[in-house]
């Protein structure tokens, strides 16, 4: 590994990620996988605020909503709860296109053909899972439809 570049840490604890991606400490694999998930919609949320799609006063509501679900979701798997997967996240060993289970993800899937072990099917998979979070936002009445969509 090249010294000069950053060492993956986990997002629940900070601890170096084995080679693998999964937290040798604290983490199952499928908490951390949603854990990400939540962070990368915090990531977005703070993008529109910065960009003006979003008010101060929304970005604040949002960011606690956010860190308190991280707190939780990092709980959960410290108490090695089961994960439960929702809709607006399933497991990922749920093949994104045709939704079939695939046990240990291999390149494609074997039902489809779809890709499976890929950057790009995770960043797919996050951003369902921000779509799912605008649409529960927009149906609170936190944001409205266009600074939903």
């Amino acid at each position: 590994m090249n010294p000069l570049m950053p060492v993956p840490a986990c997002s629940a604890c900070q601890t170096p990620l084995d080679a693998n991606g999964n937290c040798p400490r604290c983490v199952p694999p499928e908490w951390k996988d949603h854990i990400d998930a939540v962070e990368f919609v915090r990531r977005r949320f703070r993008d529109w605020h910065a960009e003006g799609g979003l008010t101060d006063r929304q970005m604040a509501r949002l960011n606690d909503r956010y860190e308190k679900k991280l707190v939780s979701l990092a709980a959960a798997a410290n108490a090695n709860e089961p994960f439960e997967p929702k809709e607006s996240f399933p497991f990922a060993d749920e093949c994104w296109s045709c939704k079939e289970y695939v046990g240990k993800p291999g390149a494609l899937c074997p039902s489809c053909g779809a890709p499976l072990a890929d950057p790009g099917v995770t960043s797919l998979r996050y951003w369902r899972y921000l779509y799912w979070e605008l649409l529960a936002h927009e149906e609170s009445g936190e944001l409205t439809l266009r600074q939903g969509a």
